[in-house]
């Protein structure tokens, strides 16, 4: 990465060019996580998917607005088994690269599938207490509807 046309990783993130970029990457995020759309980002993080275009990164391809949850602890702790960046043998790895696909994907096939998975959760606790299946499935997609507002 050291190279003469490129910058140096960390001199670039804290530099004011980079910064720069922020606002129009969150705008272009319609200020919500790309992990999380029903997410609304009062505070975030611009996430690097890699760093093959540092300091010409294009959002969606280079760089995705994430919530400081989704980036600090699911993609840099429990996707990259609690190793850093530099420290990871190949950055990303096979998780991480499939969690940024997960990120990429329009917001509507992610709230679609979150919402299957919990009307599935509803009518499988639904089938433990001995209620209609059905009736937790509906619930479950109340309590996804409602988690959105």
């Amino acid at each position: 990465m050291k190279t003469t046309d490129r910058p140096i990783y960390h001199d670039y993130i804290e530099s004011d060019a980079w910064r720069s970029l922020h606002p129009e990457f969150l705008k272009r995020a319609n200020h919500r996580c790309a992990a999380m759309p029903w997410v609304k980002l009062k505070h975030y993080r611009c996430h690097h998917l890699h760093y093959n275009n540092l300091g010409q990164e294009c959002y969606w391809i280079d760089v995705l607005c994430l919530s400081p949850f989704v980036h600090d602890v699911i993609i840099h702790k429990w996707l990259s088994g609690g190793k850093r960046t530099k420290h990871q043998k190949h950055y990303p790895n096979a998780p991480q690269r499939l969690f940024h696909q997960w990120c990429r994907l329009p917001a509507f096939i992610k709230l679609t599938v979150v919402c299957f998975c919990l009307s599935l959760l509803g009518m499988l606790f639904a089938q433990l207490i001995g209620v209609n299946p059905i009736v937790g499935g509906v619930l479950g997609a109340i309590v996804f509807t409602v988690l959105l507002m």
